[in-house]
C-alpha cells in the first residue's frame, strides 16, 4: 500500500467536521441511543466525549434498568396469569361436569307442576326467576316483588314448558354458552329479587322441587361468572403473550 491510498487518515483533533458539532446536538442525537457499553467505550475517544458521556450515563443506565424491571414484571405477569387461567378452566370444567350431572337431566315439567300447585307463592316466583334468566327476552319481567303480577307467573310457567326453554336450559349448563341475561342483570336479578325469596329454610317449607330449582339458580350465577372470568383471562393472557 503507497502512501497516497492512506492520506485520508487523520487523527480525530483534526478532523474539523465532527468537531463543529456542538456538545448539545450529540448529546441529544447521537449518544443518546446508543446503550451504556458502547457509551463506555465511547468515552475513550477524546475529553469532550468523555464529558458528554458522563452528563447522560445516569439517564441511559436508569432507562436499562427500567427495561430490564419492565420485563421482569412481564414475565411475572405472563407466569400468573397463565397459573390462573389454568386453574379456572379445571375449576371450569368441574362445575360444568356438576352442571351436567344434577340439573341438565332434571324433569322440568315435573318442577314447574310441584311449584305451581303450592298454596305458597314462593314457587311460583321461583319458576319466575328461572325463566327470566333462561328467555331474558320472553317477556318484560319485573324488578322488584311488588312489581311481579299474575301474567308475569303465567307467562313464566308456560315458556318453562316450551322446547326453546329446554334447549337453553341445556345449553347454558354447558361450559361454551353463555346466557343471553348479561352478568349484570343476573346480580341485579339475585340483588333485588332471588335473595328476597331463597332463604336457608325454603327447601324444607317448598319441598324437593324447591331445592332443585333455587340450587341451580345458585348454581348458574356462580357458573356464568366463571365462564366470564375464564375469557377476561385468555384476553389478558393472550395480551401478555403479545
Amino acid at each position: 500500500m503507497d502512501n497516497s491510498s492512506i492520506d485520508w487518515i487523520q487523527p480525530l483533533s483534526t478532523l474539523s467536521g465532527i468537531n463543529q458539532v456542538p456538545s448539545s446536538v450529540l448529546n441529544k442525537n447521537v449518544f443518546i441511543y446508543f446503550g451504556s457499553r458502547e457509551l463506555f467505550k465511547l468515552r475513550g475517544v477524546c475529553t469532550e466525549w468523555s464529558d458528554i458521556v458522563k452528563a447522560i450515563w445516569c439517564q441511559v443506565v436508569k432507562c436499562e434498568m427500567l427495561e430490564q424491571v419492565h420485563s421482569l414484571d412481564l414475565l411475572y405477569e405472563r407466569e400468573t396469569t397463565s397459573k390462573l387461567l389454568e386453574f379456572k378452566l379445571k375449576y371450569l370444567v368441574s362445575y360444568a361436569t356438576l352442571m351436567s350431572n344434577y340439573f341438565v337431566h332434571m324433569q322440568i315439567d315435573e318442577i314447574v307442576g310441584e311449584l305451581v300447585s303450592l298454596e305458597d307463592g314462593r314457587g311460583k316466583l321461583l319458576v319466575l326467576f328461572a325463566a327470566n334468566i333462561v328467555g331474558p327476552h320472553v317477556q318484560n319481567y319485573p324488578k322488584t316483588i311488588e312489581d311481579v303480577t299474575p301474567d308475569n307467573l303465567s307467562l313464566a310457567q308456560e315458556y318453562m314448558l316450551t322446547p326453546d326453554f329446554a334447549s337453553k336450559f341445556k345449553a347454558i349448563c354447558e361450559m361454551s354458552t353463555l346466557p343471553e341475561i348479561s352478568l349484570v342483570e343476573m346480580k341485579i336479578l339475585k340483588r333485588d329479587l332471588i335473595d328476597r325469596v331463597v332463604t336457608p329454610t325454603l327447601s324444607d317449607e317448598l319441598g324437593n322441587a324447591a331445592r332443585l330449582l333455587s340450587s341451580w339458580l345458585d348454581g348458574i350465577l356462580e357458573f356464568t361468572i366463571l365462564k366470564h372470568e375464564v375469557i377476561v383471562l385468555r384476553l389478558k393472557n393472550n395480551k401478555v403473550l403479545d
